[in-house]
């Protein structure tokens, strides 16, 4: 009802430039919330990267049910695979998924680092790499779950002046994640999937047009 909520960000700065790249974090409730996430966002032209929480031995067939939920693309991220706008890419388990590169030719890295939050792969590596990689012209988005996760890496995509989305406490099963990031005053928006994406897509939308 009535889409994505704008929330006062204390650490916010305008995100004027067309995203480029979405990155997304999620962990308990999470497969759900990000099939509806995808197929809402459905095909806006930029590469989607994913960090969800998972046993190694269910993400393959987890990359499965995102390609037919979103009718995209949908693959494992590869040691550096160069990432196409068309695709959305899912860190395998027990590795960080990060960036390197620039905006133009972003280069996916594997990394076994320690885990972060008890996890790998973790939503902060994430995050922190693409904020290096696209800066201003990045979203990340959190989603349903336990812990706070994609914390620290919203902080510095908002430093590097990006946007951050946050999930609603009403459509979460657990608002841990999202909820660490509204508190911290770092979301520009928070709502169901569904609604954040929709603003993704419209705001790519709207600034290729202009």
């Amino acid at each position: 009802m009535g889409g994505a909520v704008a929330v006062p960000a204390r650490r916010h700065r305008p995100h004027a430039r067309v995203p480029a790249a979405v990155v997304v974090g999620a962990s308990t409730g999470g497969p759900r919330a990000l099939a509806e996430f995808l197929r809402a966002m459905g095909a806006p032209g930029v590469p989607v990267f994913v960090v969800q929480h998972l046993p190694a031995s269910f993400v393959p067939s987890f990359v499965t049910q995102l390609a037919r939920a979103s009718r995209r693309p949908c693959r494992l991220g590869e040691e550096r695979a160069v990432a196409r706008a068309d695709l959305i890419y899912v860190a395998p388990g027990g590795r960080h998924m990060i960036l390197e590169g620039d905006e133009r030719c972003p280069r996916i890295r594997l990394r076994e680092d320690p885990p972060e939050h008890h996890c790998r792969p973790a939503a902060d590596p994430l995050f922190r790499s693409a904020a290096t990689v696209f800066g201003p012209a990045l979203v990340a988005v959190v989603l349903t779950g336990m812990g706070c996760d994609g914390l620290a890496g919203a902080r510095e995509v908002v430093r590097r002046g990006g946007v951050v989305l946050a999930q609603d406490r009403e459509s979460s099963v657990v608002w841990g994640m999202p909820g660490a990031v509204v508190k911290e005053g770092l979301a520009t928006r928070v709502g169901r999937p569904e609604e954040l994406a929709r603003w993704i897509r419209e705001a790519v939308a709207r600034r290729m047009s202009a």
